[in-house]
């Protein structure tokens, strides 16, 4: 992006604009190790002739001999013009500074800023579609669990997803793309959707095709199934380990066959992806669940790894919302979300588990279970009875979930007042039996269980 800048206002004597060897700043970002170009010394701005290569660098050539490089380059370009460099935009300051700055005038670099968008915009791929290639886009049968799929798309395109999973891109040049899709057994039904820089799913960005496996099908990858970033108590969901309410998520596996995670990479920042690696012998039964506390302490972790265990990654969720990507050993992505700002005790996923085409709140939210839209159930009472001074109440309810004991000896007051031995109980399965002690003077005790929020 530092390298378009550049070019669309053509510095002379400057690194960026006509590759002169110095007026170049780099930063490293000690965060991630990732290294930027800061366009500097730009006095000479607007200095080459309008029509002037985009590729005049010599430098900038060698990174763009890499056709995805190349796209991002040139989407770079129009994105700055659709927003900022164009005459609609900059008409405003340069009347502004032509106020500001008497004896000044700004309508020659307007002239300019018109002249060279409109000739750089003469040299972007404006016209491509967002299309499926493969077989003409036609649907077609194949005897692999494995394709190759392909197609075309705007340089508006950064990502695709098909059903909601976002595969690694190959572009071939720069608006042709292929990428490695594996297939189920039978059917396929593909919903191809294009992701625009901002993260916006544009209904012009999209295609379908059906594909017919008739082999056996191929591994799907895992998916990061349900998550809750405001966990807060009584209400919500306590770590085992250590009772304290923190951010957690779910990954679920799709196939019917266990799936070895050993070795995979859980982050919440894309430009970090190995920020937190699996520890061995870690696995998801067929179509099962697995929990992981994002609590920052790893030594939680289990020593011997296991089936369906509880995992304790090296980062914290923001209730503000971020995002959550699991990464192959080979630093292949392999599902991510990004979400928004959550709700106390509300969790977020996908429903049916696995279906990654939308995501839903969750007032009932299930770790380490199916996900479900229904509503919270309200507790049920199985018995009731008094015995040696105490008051015993036997009820159905949701396993997980923390309920209090309230009574009042006064149906007419307006005040519910907490057991003594009802203040927050957890319900470990569907049973809970929760009691009160009586002392001798009560002649009326009327009682209600609450589900804490």
């Amino acid at each position: 992006r530092a390298y378009a800048v550049s070019a669309l206002c053509n510095p002379g004597d400057n690194y960026g604009g006509d590759g002169a060897q110095h007026n170049l700043q780099l930063y490293t970002r000690p965060e991630d190790g990732k290294t930027m170009f800061f366009v500097w010394d730009t006095d000479f701005a607007f200095f080459g002739g309008g029509t002037e290569s985009i590729t005049e660098n010599a430098d900038l050539n060698k990174f763009i001999a890499n056709p995805a490089n190349r796209r991002r380059y040139l989407e770079h370009l129009l994105d700055i013009i659709s927003t900022t460099y164009n005459t609609a935009y900059m008409g405003y300051w340069t009347d502004h500074y032509d106020n500001f700055l008497p004896g000044q005038n700004f309508s020659a670099i307007l002239a300019y800023i018109g002249q060279r968008a409109s000739f750089v915009m003469g040299q972007l791929p404006t016209n491509a579609v967002f299309a499926i290639t493969s077989n003409s886009g036609a649907d077609f049968a194949t005897t692999n669990g494995t394709i190759v799929l392909g197609g075309t798309a705007p340089l508006h395109v950064r990502f695709i997803e098909i059903n909601g999973v976002r595969y690694p891109l190959t572009w071939t040049s720069v608006t042709n793309w292929t990428l490695n899709l594996p297939l189920y057994a039978g059917i396929n039904s593909l919903v191809v959707q294009g992701v625009d820089n901002a993260g916006l799913r544009r209904t012009n960005f999209t295609d379908t095709i059906t594909v017919t496996n008739n082999e056996p099908g191929a591994l799907l990858p895992v998916v990061i199934n349900e998550w809750m970033a405001d966990n807060r108590g009584p209400g919500g969901l306590a770590d085992p380990a250590d009772g304290l309410f923190q951010d957690w998520f779910e990954l679920f596996n799709p196939n019917q066959v266990p799936a070895n995670l050993s070795g995979f990479y859980l982050t919440d920042t894309f430009n970090v992806p190995t920020k937190w690696q699996v520890p061995t012998n870690v696995v998801i039964s067929g179509r099962g669940f697995l929990l992981v506390w994002a609590d920052n302490n790893v030594s939680q972790n289990p020593t011997a790894g296991g089936t369906n265990v509880g995992l304790h990654a090296n980062f914290q969720l923001s209730n503000g919302g971020e995002a959550i990507a699991l990464y192959s050993p080979g630093g292949v992505l392999q599902h991510s979300v990004t979400f928004g700002a959550q709700s106390q005790n509300i969790s977020q996923g996908l429903f049916p588990d696995g279906n990654t085409n939308a995501i839903h709140s969750m007032t009932n939210w299930t770790p380490r279970t199916a996900n479900t839209l229904a509503g919270l159930i309200a507790p049920q009472l199985h018995s009731f009875n008094v015995a040696g001074g105490v008051a015993t109440l036997e009820l159905t309810v949701m396993p997980g979930r923390t309920y209090q004991l309230q009574f009042k000896d006064d149906l007419a007051s307006p005040t519910w007042i907490p057991a003594p031995l009802g203040t927050a109980v957890r319900a470990n399965g569907p049973t809970l039996i929760m009691s009160d002690p009586l002392n001798g003077t009560v002649s009326n005790r009327f009682y209600r269980v609450v589900l804490l929020p």
